[in-house]
């Protein structure tokens, strides 16, 4: 019996695993039309590629795809601690967490939404952090010196926020 359902725990498994990599697969695309934002869904990579200025320093929020990002960027995985996501749970104030971005060099922000709900299900965030409580930082941040350089929509979900990307400003004297 244990082993009837040691099997049938493996093929779901195996299963599943087809089904998200067949939903997650572009087939016969290149990883090129990924990061030149070619593919729909995608088109913030090309921007982030494209127009952003050589010497951009990202920080990569719910984004796990640092690998088609090329300016510098930085990333935490759900499993690391994240001092970002600390100083939002430490219910820092807008000027702290600007203070934070510069000292650490970051030039922008991206910040993927979608990921944010999707990992907020499942795994959650080290230290815990909520959707709602980092969408109030973000605004309290615009609202600031923060600035929303451009919003990105999903082509299958127009009405749901996708993927921001916000520009840190320089100190005062300091060249961005």
């Amino acid at each position: 019996m244990i082993a009837l359902l040691l099997i049938c725990g493996a093929l779901w498994n195996v299963a599943f695993a087809i089904s998200r990599h067949e939903r997650e697969t572009a087939y016969g695309a290149p990883a090129s039309m990924v990061y030149e934002g070619m593919m729909p869904g995608f088109e913030y990579l090309g921007f982030v590629n494209k127009e952003l200025p050589d010497d951009a320093r990202l920080l990569l929020v719910g984004e796990a795809r640092p690998y088609y990002v090329f300016p510098d960027n930085s990333y935490y995985v759900v499993f690391n601690q994240n001092p970002f996501f600390a100083l939002v749970a430490m219910h820092q104030d807008s000027e702290q967490i600007i203070a934070w971005l510069r000292v650490h060099g970051y030039t922008h922000v991206l910040v993927n939404w979608s990921e944010i709900r999707r990992l907020e299900r499942s795994y959650g965030f080290n230290p815990p952090i909520t959707e709602a409580q980092l969408g109030e930082v973000m605004a309290k941040l615009t609202q600031k010196e923060i600035k929303l350089v451009k919003a990105f929509a999903h082509p299958a979900h127009a009405t749901i926020r996708y993927v921001d990307l916000f520009q840190v400003p320089a100190a005062s004297g300091e060249k961005h």
